[in-house]
């Protein structure tokens, strides 16, 4: 039986709210959204069917355990105890029922769920209502990486604790959010606003 997952710390970066689709977010504020998990390594077949797992590792990076519960052309979702999905084509060999596990990062669906996906008939309920209890900004300095490509220093990794965001000024536009969610709906919904 899969159990759900009420309290998670979700990944949001800055331009997914300069792009529109969010408002700023501050700590104690009521938000909905979907969420988007993220893989670099391939996730592999697990053994241990009907029991999610996710361990948080930094940031928002999970050690996750979950269920295929659904497949499409270009998108896929699974069920980690909370449902989460990827806006890519799904690996080859899975299907619904596939139990997987792998290092995931959980973040904020950018639009792609509630634009798009959620406009298909098979598209599973996916958005939910949360309660911001904590936001958190990196602090590491972005480092040359070769081939014009900047990246956060891993090796001075960290985060500090802000009141809400401030995307167009934080960090000059490149800041990464860590936001410490509780999830409070029971039941997940296609839509970001209730019919209230």
């Amino acid at each position: 039986m899969i159990s759900m997952l009420n309290e998670l710390a979700v990944g949001l970066s800055a331009w997914i709210i300069m792009d529109g689709n969010y408002g700023e977010f501050q700590k104690g504020q009521r938000a909905a959204f979907a969420l988007e998990f993220y893989n670099e390594a391939a996730l592999r077949i697990s053994e241990h069917r009907g029991d999610v797992f996710m361990r948080r590792e930094s940031g928002s990076f999970y050690q996750a355990r979950g269920r295929v519960t659904h497949i499409s052309e270009d998108w896929w979702a699974m069920d980690f105890g909370i449902p989460a999905f990827q806006n890519v084509p799904p690996p080859k060999d899975v299907r619904p029922g596939t139990w997987l596990e792998g290092r995931v990062y959980i973040g904020i669906d950018p639009f792609f769920y509630f634009e798009q996906i959620s406009h298909f008939d098979d598209a599973p309920d996916m958005i939910h209502d949360w309660i911001i209890e904590g936001i958190e900004m990196q602090t590491a300095p972005f480092v040359d990486a070769g081939e014009n490509r900047m990246v956060r220093d891993p090796a001075l990794s960290g985060w500090r604790e802000i009141p809400e965001t401030d995307a167009w000024n934080d960090d000059d536009g490149s800041a990464e959010y860590l936001l410490h969610c509780r999830r409070i709906s029971v039941t997940p919904r296609r839509a970001l606003a209730t019919d209230s």
